[in-house]
């Protein structure tokens, strides 16, 4: 194996931990922390308050750790961004400013509307504005450590302009706090005995020369994730040195069994990985269940099949994900999984939008103000029914137009009450003296007729013919959902999944279906023999062992597309 100077394994103080799918890697993590902090307990007897620095890839995988309630200080668990943040004493984030750069540099505006796709490769980003592309190869180059020699000379003009900027705003962006970390911070935070670093496979170049600097200052680094699902090999990372023979076997543990992947899908994802050009056999044993691998008459252009066969495995109360290589061709079928009224999420990327459309968890969706609504309808509570909260009636009403509905102040009334008597439930009188008479009566013979033969399409119908023009689109699904499926389903989590397999990364779900297609520009990488094809093969075995029970591969809708039709009962 070749590896330059400046990436070199220390092995001396390095022990790589390597965690095939569903193999509990979080689990050993949690439970290798516990025997170091009792160790340096007794080593040290008790002194070193910080045995043990944490980092991962990312916030989730953070969280996810620091849930498993270890006793280290919460700051001991983190992103390498977030150790490196502290260390640097919580310098201003520069990204958090981009408008500012926009309104000096007019010709390299940002969209500062929402943060630029550092989590996808270059073959799944779409940016609209000169400045979007060469921002996101400015941070490339540099995850990279690439020679500012070889950087395109339009990258290396807006640089000279955004790093004058940082300069005299006095800011750093997320990448500064690498390099300044690798620069001028000698040891990791806590003076740590040893660092853990998860999902190492995916640091970039720049992160990991932190990552063995600090490992080196703190005497021991354990290195854990998995050679064959790194994503983010465009970035400049490293997964090799899972497999650097120059690492002592006593050195080296691999989690042998999986929980979640049955032997089916076992049998067929080490086919698929068994394609790379640098494979080495990983033994990892599938859990004892035979699952299975079967083709979908669908492709991503016509998904109707895929969504039938979606249906049929929600109803038996399946969770299901549904996996594409990029997010442009997720677009038909999201569009009708809308149609639908099927509720669908990507807990594992909450900030896209427009794959959590009913957003359950956040703020005053729109979901929530149909269930704050329908309180009031006996149809669904009973006897249990009642009149709303200030809160919950500010809910519904603040997007409803008050033409013709409500009297004059009616709903700054409900803003100001609903803040300070949030819990407290309103008065009939009261609630009735905020409409005006004939709109109240018509709500009202709904309500009590839902009993007596008024249908659950009537009374929304009535709410949404009165929406405010601009609520009107956001409020389309999930009526459509509540009419289709039930409000219920609106409260809770959906069991369908949609996204990419980069967005399922660490996720899993009991039936998988996977759309074998690629972008152009991902066609061409998977023609390229190497590291290019191998970047498509591994996001492809991301996406086969997210199951626990099937995977559908679905037919491709043309020849961008990897071929994936030995996988299905001919292994």
């Amino acid at each position: 194996m070749v590896r330059n100077e400046e990436n070199k394994v220390n092995v001396v103080n390095t022990y790589v931990v390597i965690g095939p799918p569903g193999t509990g890697k979080t689990t050993y993590l949690a439970d290798q922390t516990q025997k170091l902090i009792i160790w340096a307990r007794e080593k040290y007897a008790g002194f070193h308050k910080r045995p043990v620095l944490l980092c991962s890839l990312t916030r989730a995988a953070a969280a996810e750790i620091a849930g498993r309630d270890l006793p280290i200080p919460p700051e001991s668990v983190g992103t390498l961004h977030a150790h490196a943040y502290r260390s640097l004493a919580a310098p201003v984030v520069a990204e958090k400013h981009l408008g500012d750069f926009n309104k000096i540099c007019p010709n390299w505006a940002l969209s500062v509307e929402k943060k630029i796709d550092a989590e996808s490769p270059h073959w799944d980003r779409k940016h609209i504005k000169l400045g979007d592309v060469c921002y996101a190869q400015y941070h490339l180059y540099r995850a990279r450590r690439t020679d500012r020699k070889r950087w395109n000379m339009r990258v290396q003009a807006f640089a000279k302009h955004y790093e004058k900027w940082k300069e005299e705003a006095d800011v750093i962006d997320f990448t500064d706090m690498i390099e300044l970390a690798l620069d001028t911070i000698p040891t990791p935070p806590g003076d740590p005995l040893v660092m853990i670093a998860d999902e190492a496979q995916d640091l970039s170049a720049l992160e990991y020369a932190l990552l063995q600097k600090w490992g080196q200052a703190a005497g021991r680094l354990i290195i854990t994730g998995d050679p064959y699902q790194a994503l983010y090999v465009w970035r400049g990372a490293h997964p090799e040195i899972f497999l650097d023979p120059s690492i002592p076997p006593d050195h080296r543990k691999v989690l042998s069994q999986s929980y979640r992947v049955p032997r089916a899908v076992h049998a067929a994802s080490v086919a698929w990985i068994e394609q790379l050009s640098t494979y080495q056999t990983i033994g990892y044993h599938p859990r004892p269940y035979e699952g299975s691998v079967a083709s979908c008459r669908a492709n991503w252009r016509m998904p109707k099949v895929a969504l039938d066969k979606a249906e049929e495995y929600l109803a038996d109360g399946k969770s299901v994900m549904i996996i594409t290589s990029c997010s442009y061709l997720l677009g038909p079928l999201l569009k009708a999984t809308r149609k639908r009224g099927l509720p669908f999420s990507n807990p594992w990327r909450r900030k896209r939008g427009d794959w959590n459309p009913l957003q359950i968890h956040r703020g005053t969706s729109m979901s929530r103000r149909i269930v704050d609504y329908l309180q009031m309808d006996p149809g669904i509570h009973g006897k249990d029914v009642g009149l709303w909260t200030a809160a919950e009636a500010h809910n519904w009403l603040s997007v409803l137009k008050s033409q013709g509905l409500l009297t004059r102040g009616a709903k700054l009334y409900l803003e100001h009450a609903s803040k300070q008597k949030e819990t407290e439930y309103l008065k009939h009188e009261q609630f009735k003296g905020m409409f005006e008479p004939e709109a109240y009566q018509q709500m009202m013979r709904l309500f009590l007729g839902r009993l007596n033969g008024t249908t659950l399409e009537e009374l929304l119908g009535w709410w949404e013919s009165r929406l405010l023009p601009a609520k009107q689109k956001a409020a389309q699904y999930p009526l459509t959902v509540a009419l289709n499926k039930g409000p219920d389903v609106l409260e809770k989590a959906p069991k369908l999944y949609i996204g990419t397999a980069h967005s399922f990364k660490g996720a899993e779900a009991d039936v998988v279906i996977v759309f074998p297609d690629l972008s152009p520009a991902g066609y061409r990488e998977w023609v390229v023999p190497g590291e290019h094809k191998d970047s498509v093969i591994r996001l492809f075995y991301v996406a086969l062992t997210r199951a626990r029970e099937s995977v559908l591969i679905c037919e491709p809708a043309s020849m961008c597309s990897v071929n994936m039709r030995g996988l299905v009962n001919g292994l």
